[in-house]
């Protein structure tokens, strides 16, 4: 890109990150806005951008995992249930 336009990136940048959920995208764009902030040695902007973007994965990664424990205990009740109805009533053999 013309010197005179890397300028512009990060602008851009920011503004396809304040409108894409898709995180494979959102990734894409933050490594690409902390290297153009990079570039004019400004280093302190460029952390706070790859640790915004850490922040974000591991906050997804955290949802992720909590969504897939819930579908796991919801698969435990469903097979706790079906083994209770194919076992049929309890009988007292006293």
């Amino acid at each position: 890109m013309r010197a005179g336009r890397s300028r512009d990136l990060p602008a851009l940048y920011n503004e396809v990150l304040a409108k894409s959920q898709d995180p494979h995208m959102r990734d894409y764009v933050y490594r690409h806005l902390a290297r153009a902030q990079v570039q004019p040695a400004n280093i302190d902007a460029a952390i706070a951008t790859m640790r915004k973007a850490l922040n974000e994965s591991l906050a997804n990664d955290a949802k992720m995992h909590a969504q897939m424990e819930k579908m796991h205990a919801r698969m435990d009740a469903m097979r706790t249930n079906r083994w209770l109805l194919l076992r049929g009533p309890a009988r007292d053999d006293g």
